[in-house]
């Protein structure tokens, strides 16, 4: 029997070791992908990010489109060309009336269109005409337009920015994961050894293989070897989950990677140290809000524009200074009109007058100002959420360092002691002054205590990391 229990604990134990390989041996070189590496391959292998970075291609298409259809733009139009075959007295006639229009959106929406319709090789008419609006709240839409793209554009960015806080994070946690696994079966076995004393204990006092004592105590052996068995299992299976997750195949980890050794002197950030104005949340809720309120000022009830020109008949050789206003007010539509020739017989001007009265619309205005006003009311709400959410953050940010500061200290006040307990006991064991048990007990000790150093450091990356995803980045402000 006691043949026996040395076998058990020393399959265990070898086990052990050849899983987490950690016990003061370093792994063979290049067995194992740096963390730079697997980052790499696990950023690469995230699908959402990939598509992420497609649709800030899109947005700077769009916002391209969007650019070049509120610029300058330049039209030509032949008109509709006809051609009229004759015959005996009648000739051949060809007729299309070509126009050249420039449009300046940015210059109050201004249009200048000129014309000159075409008849049998002879201009028979020329004209040019100017629109333009009178109020500012058309120039102010096109500005809204352009900026709503450009802010696309940066929004598309900054998610895709926030994408990698987020894989890199899950990176960083699923690592995170496999130490705590190994650290479980680094508990189990240290269970294992324990009931395998206490039974080797039963053993001694000299309880027969048939008694309940020894049965118990049996049955409670086998139970702490498989559930080590089992936690080595799921270490395995999660070490090929993170290798495939990583890009790799899925027996390329057979071991815990290494962490570098900048994570050891990591600083933790302090959320204070951030603006507020760059919180993400608010100041998304806030350009929102801004930019909403300029879109709700520039959508006014009331709206005039100026048509003029000048045109020339070259038949009659009269010339006709055209000039209008036209006007909208909460469904009131009103044009006004005049006409004056220039030539040297009859100037007496004409003029002209239109007016409608669209009666639903007039109705819906009202409705529509009390909408704005409940839009604005829900936005000013959003910004308090966001104030809140901000200072929560904050809250919990500042006690998570702290208690983070002292984990750490805790921990590698420990990891040292059981470290120089560990170098002792090797001492101790070789001199025989300690039985393989007790050396083994004082191994497994300092494992566990070295993975949940590892885990701190990891969870103060993670720190670093939440903290900078809440927060607007310099490449952002930048752009």
């Amino acid at each position: 029997m006691q043949k026996r229990f040395f076998l058990i604990l020393t399959h265990s134990i070898l086990f052990l070791f050849l899983v987490t390989g950690i016990y003061g041996q370093s792994a063979p070189e290049n067995s194992t992908p740096a963390i730079d590496e697997l980052l790499k391959g696990y950023v690469a292998n995230d699908v959402q990010l990939q598509e992420l970075k497609i649709k800030v291609q899109e947005a700077a298409l769009a916002h391209q489109k969007t650019a070049i259809q509120y610029g300058i733009n330049v039209q030509f139009n032949s008109g509709s060309v006809s051609y009229t075959t004759g015959q005996g007295s009648f000739v051949n006639s060809i007729s299309f009336s070509p126009s050249f229009t420039i449009e300046i959106p940015s210059l109050s929406n201004t249009e200048l269109t000129v014309s000159a319709p075409v008849s049998q090789g002879e201009v028979t008419k020329t004209s040019v005409g100017v629109s333009l609006d009178l109020l500012p709240s058309s120039v102010e839409k096109n500005k809204l337009a352009l900026e709503k793209a450009e802010r696309a554009y940066l929004d598309a960015c900054s998610n895709v920015e926030t994408r990698l806080f987020t894989v890199e994070i899950a990176f960083w946690t699923e690592l995170k994961s496999l130490y705590s696994s190994a650290a479980a079966v680094s508990d189990a076995a240290d269970e294992l050894i324990t009931q395998q004393i206490t039974f080797q204990g039963i053993e001694a006092q000299g309880y027969s293989s048939a008694s309940s004592k020894y049965r118990s105590g049996q049955m409670e052996l086998k139970t702490k070897e498989h559930t080590l068995e089992e936690k080595e299992r799921l270490l395995q299976m999660e070490l090929s989950k993170f290798s495939l997750d990583c890009g790799l195949e899925a027996t390329v980890l057979a071991e815990l990677p290494p962490l570098d050794s900048d994570l050891e002197s990591l600083v933790l950030l302090t959320i204070t140290d951030f603006d507020s104005d760059t919180y993400k949340e608010l100041e998304s809720t806030l350009w929102t809000n801004q930019y909403n309120q300029r879109v709700r000022d520039s959508d006014t009830d009331f709206s005039l524009s100026l048509e003029g020109g000048l045109e020339h008949v070259n038949s009659t050789e009269k010339n006709t200074v055209n000039a209008g206003l036209s006007a909208t007010y909460k469904g009131i539509e009103t044009g006004l009109g005049v006409s004056v020739p220039l030539d040297s017989g009859t100037k007496n001007p004409s003029l002209t007058f239109s007016l409608s009265w669209d009666l639903n619309s007039t109705k819906t205005e009202s409705l529509s100002a009390k909408e704005k006003e409940y839009e604005a009311k829900l936005e000013e709400l959003s910004i308090v959420s966001a104030q809140k959410t901000y200072e929560e953050s904050v809250q919990n940010k500042i006690t998570e360092k702290v208690n983070l500061e002292w984990k750490l200290a805790t921990q590698q006040e420990e990891y040292e002691l059981y470290k120089e307990l560990y170098a002792d006991s090797s001492s101790w064991y070789d001199r025989g002054l300690i039985s393989y048990t007790e050396y083994l007990q004082s191994k497994n000790n300092y494992e566990q205590s070295y993975y949940n150093l590892q885990i701190v450091y990891l969870e103060r990356k993670v720190y670093n990391l939440e903290i900078s995803k809440l927060f607007i980045g310099e490449e952002d402000e930048e752009k």
